[in-house]
């Protein structure tokens, strides 16, 4: 393919673009015609039925992201609470 550019490019700086492009439509042309006469070889044998799609899998029912208690002066302060409240109600001799 390097090749083949150079050498279209050399072409074209000889020529001129437009003549170069009007070559490369002729020499399409002719391709396609080949391809008339000349098959390419292993084509009737390719198998080009479509397959089934992939399934996408569930992300979100895979990966569940853990609750995290953040801490904060007030979480500090009601735990403390909750602490203190508990010990009273196990503790207490009435």
């Amino acid at each position: 393919m390097a090749v083949t550019s150079v050498l279209w490019g050399e072409l074209a700086e000889r020529i001129g673009i437009p003549n170069a492009l009007l070559c490369a439509a002729v020499a399409q042309l002719l391709g396609m015609a080949a391809l008339l006469r000349y098959s390419i070889a292993g084509a009737d044998e390719l198998e080009l039925d479509p397959i089934a799609p992939i399934p996408i899998p569930n992300w979100r029912s895979q990966f569940r992201p853990k609750r995290v208690r953040f801490w904060s002066p007030s979480s500090m302060q009601s735990t403390r609470n909750e602490h203190a409240n508990s010990r009273r109600r196990c503790c207490s001799f009435e």
